[in-house]
């Protein structure tokens, strides 16, 4: 399974991180991890009371750069709004949310600015609750 950390951050802070985490088959603290898609060196866990992305050296620890206070036991299943570090302080940031990922139920999806169809086996769908 993936989801998605997508959307805007105070003044672009920590914006590098965002993106499609892939769950990785090891808990950790007894939760989900994550690899962040294209960049291993970059990771999703829950330590304390926290969901963190952060670097992989920080693994399992209570440090990172976006953070999400919340014991859910999934990232995309919290209402609370996330955190990023601004090298200062942490900063809220209302418009960051995380996605969960589903399979598609076609084998194909029709673009119709392309005008072709797609093969579904290359997209990667996820669930937005709005």
């Amino acid at each position: 399974p993936q989801i998605a950390l997508v959307g805007q951050t105070p003044q672009n802070e920590q914006a590098s991180v965002l993106g499609v985490f892939l769950e990785r088959g090891e808990l950790i603290n007894g939760y989900p991890s994550y690899t962040k898609a294209g960049d291993d060196g970059a990771m999703l866990w829950h330590a304390g009371e926290c969901w963190t992305v952060g670097v992989a050296a920080n693994l399992g620890q209570d440090r990172g750069r976006v953070s999400l206070r919340d014991g859910c036991l999934r990232p995309e299943a919290s209402t609370v709004t996330w955190r990023v570090y601004d090298g200062a302080a942490w900063v809220v940031a209302p418009e960051l949310r995380c996605l969960a990922g589903r399979p598609s139920t076609s084998r194909r999806i029709w673009d119709p600015d392309a005008g072709r169809w797609l093969d579904a086996g290359r997209l990667m769908v996820f669930e937005d609750g709005d």
